[in-house]
């Protein structure tokens, strides 16, 4: 009986082995196993040939871990000394997920995960690290942190203010230099304040109704919206709005011209026109009285020469 338990084991081993290898070969991650005492690879799959440029298995396994890595990792520890640790932690823990730099046969470095997972068979104990190249994340992910400076210097250098809200709760989300400027607030006691707030009571309806006009986008531009600053003072603006995704939330973004110097010249233009009005009509009441002054000087003229 024990020697029919003993191949029945070896069986269940035997097909667990050959299960683990058809993964091991056709997984599109990269795979390769580690074997104490010196941690050198035993094996790697086909993706690691081609992830490292090997030209096959044995040239594979006939580098280090050390020598497939540059001297330092970019947090400057060397890579040797911070190797050991990640192995360590992964033979603890039984499994450690990590960022690496690693560096292919040629040389060429490049940013990687790893997953270390202990692996025992038996009374053996091994490493098995599945690695995944993540240049293109990378490059994508600097590609997302340079728009996201640029449009964040654009949004603290304009000279319009500006202010995101959110197109539901109509509360703030963002608010640039420009607008706190504007309204005499912080940009931290703007992003606790509504539309509600920055706008005076009696203008609310109007307001809001522009506000959701302009979600709808049934409208751009809002021209001379009332503002309520802080002190209690009422300018006016005219609000250019684009719709954008934060968090998955809609959002109002809207960019605040403030047009007091407009409107000011508008009401002296307005005065100075109602002025000249009244200066023709005054003129022309002049013309016309100085005509019907010389038609009778004419007629009482020819009265006194026929009389």
């Amino acid at each position: 009986m024990a020697s029919l338990d003993n191949i029945s084991e070896k069986k269940i081993q035997h097909d667990t082995l050959m299960k683990y290898k058809v993964l091991f070969e056709s997984s599109r991650d990269a795979i390769m196993t580690l074997e104490p005492p010196t941690w050198n690879f035993t094996s790697g799959n086909p993706a690691t040939i081609e992830m490292f440029r090997a030209k096959n298995e044995k040239e594979f396994i006939s580098y280090t871990p050390g020598d497939l890595s540059p001297e330092k990792q970019p947090d400057g520890r060397a890579s040797d000394e911070k190797a050991k640790e990640m192995i360590e932690t992964a033979m603890d823990k039984g499994s450690h997920f990590f960022d690496w730099t690693h560096k292919r046969i040629n040389g060429e470095e490049f940013p990687a995960n790893v997953l270390l997972t202990r692996v025992d068979l038996g009374t053996k104990a091994f490493l098995q690290a599945t690695v995944r190249d993540i240049t293109e994340q990378k490059k994508y992910e600097a590609k997302i942190t340079e728009s996201e400076e640029k449009y964040r210097a654009l949004f603290e250098a304009s000279a319009d203010g500006i202010l995101i809200a959110d197109i539901e709760t109509k509360k703030f989300k963002f608010a640039n230099p420009a607008i706190c400027r504007m309204l005499g607030y912080s940009q931290d006691e703007l992003c606790q304040m509504s539309i509600a707030d920055i706008h005076p009571k009696k203008d609310l309806p109007y307001v809001i109704s522009e506000f959701e006009a302009q979600a709808k986008k049934e409208k751009i531009l809002a021209e001379k919206i009332p503002c309520l600053r802080k002190d209690g003072s009422i300018f006016y603006t005219d609000i250019n709005t684009t719709q954008i995704t934060l968090n998955g939330h809609q959002c109002n973004v809207g960019l605040f011209r403030d047009i007091t110097g407009r409107q000011k010249a508008e009401e002296e233009l307005r005065i100075k026109n109602k002025d000249l009005e009244l200066f023709n009509k005054l003129s022309v009441d002049r013309e016309l009285k100085m005509m019907e002054l010389k038609n009778k000087i004419t007629e009482l003229e020819e009265r006194i020469t026929h009389s």
